[in-house]
């Protein structure tokens, strides 16, 4: 029960600086995600297209319009929710280390165990490594990104059609 706080700030430590190393192979992370999704290409097909659209006659620009707004909503969301869950994870592992010794104290007690201490390990093993789980996705996400032109060079041509409004993406 003396060493709960102890023991948990360990965890919190090895989960904080996992998230550091993440976060450091993704320094400057926006001008990558803005470079590497070419969101300005996105915006600027649609835009050009919606005149085509109306001489034309097509929905082809309507279509990809729709796809590049789902698109930036589904980003727009993700960083959001990233931001929201890191600004609870605080709070939140604070409350469960305070609570830390009544875990402990659950486990000596075998009707209390599944209660108290499975459900504290639960808890505060999901909110420490949530994070840096997050921040592995996002740095893969931005590695891939970052290649994605050395991994187009290994598809043949008829894969990937230079004209569509996804390939640019």
């Amino acid at each position: 029960i003396y060493f709960s706080l102890v023991i948990g700030q360990y965890i919190t430590d090895i989960s904080n600086g996992l998230t550091a190393i993440f976060l450091r192979q993704i320094q400057n992370s926006t001008s990558t995600f803005a470079d590497g999704l070419q969101i300005s290409k996105i915006i600027t097909y649609g835009q050009q297209n919606a005149t085509l659209t109306i001489v034309n006659g097509t929905i082809q620009a309507l279509l990809a319009g729709i796809f590049s707004l789902v698109f930036l909503v589904i980003v727009l969301f993700v960083f959001l929710a990233m931001f929201v869950f890191t600004l609870i994870r605080i709070p939140i592992l604070w409350f469960l280390l305070i609570f830390s010794p009544v875990a402990w104290a659950g486990y000596v007690l075998p009707n209390l165990r599944p209660h108290t201490w499975q459900k504290w390990w639960h808890e505060f093993l999901g909110w420490n490594f949530f994070l840096p789980l997050y921040t592995f996705f996002l740095m893969f996400a931005v590695m891939f990104i970052r290649g994605k032109d050395r991994l187009a060079a290994n598809f043949p041509p008829s894969v990937i059609d230079p004209s569509s409004p996804i390939a640019s993406i």
